[in-house]
């Protein structure tokens, strides 16, 4: 299996636990991958039409190489470079919204997750409430997104949890 079918394959099975959290109103076998200049998910809402997602993992790549240093030198302290380390969840959200896609049309909404598939892609959030945080972090960012951003989600894996939803209705 390649790596962009291994990416489709677990973007479909994100998206399916997300469509199981989330209640939208989505026709249960309409989810399909797509290709470059498209959105990662194209869908059928059952009162809505045709619906893109565009995907995205939220991962701080400084953690990461964190995680990778201290499984390469057990018992050995690792330490971070700090003017690395940012807002991935805000990072992802700006990268998403600045890329251009094709959707004849069509609305888009993105869905950011924080994953725990292993260790080395496994993260949580790191605040209590991240609703409140998004308010302040990611909201602004999405107020300046293109008109055809309709939402944004932010959902968490490991408890199937919708963490925070906003945007154009």
């Amino acid at each position: 299996m390649t790596s962009d079918m291994r990416k489709s394959k677990h973007e479909l099975a994100v998206f399916r636990e997300f469509m199981a959290a989330s209640g939208l109103g989505i026709v249960p076998d309409s989810p399909s991958n797509m290709e470059p200049p498209f959105p990662d998910i194209r869908c059928s809402f059952v009162d809505d039409g045709i619906v893109y997602f565009e995907l995205g993992r939220i991962l701080d790549p400084e953690m990461q190489r964190l995680r990778l240093a201290a499984l390469r030198n057990i018992g050995k302290q690792v330490k971070p470079d700090i003017a690395k380390l940012g807002l991935p969840e805000r990072d992802m959200l700006r990268s998403k919204l600045a890329k251009g896609y094709r959707t004849d049309g069509a609305p888009i909404e993105v869905l950011l997750y924080f994953d725990n598939d292993n260790l080395l892609v496994g993260d949580v959030p790191v605040f209590d409430d991240f609703a409140w945080h998004a308010e302040y972090v990611m909201k602004p960012e999405f107020d300046l997104a293109p008109p055809n951003f309709r939402r944004v989600w932010v959902f968490e894996r490991h408890r199937k949890t919708i963490l925070w939803q906003y945007g154009r209705t």
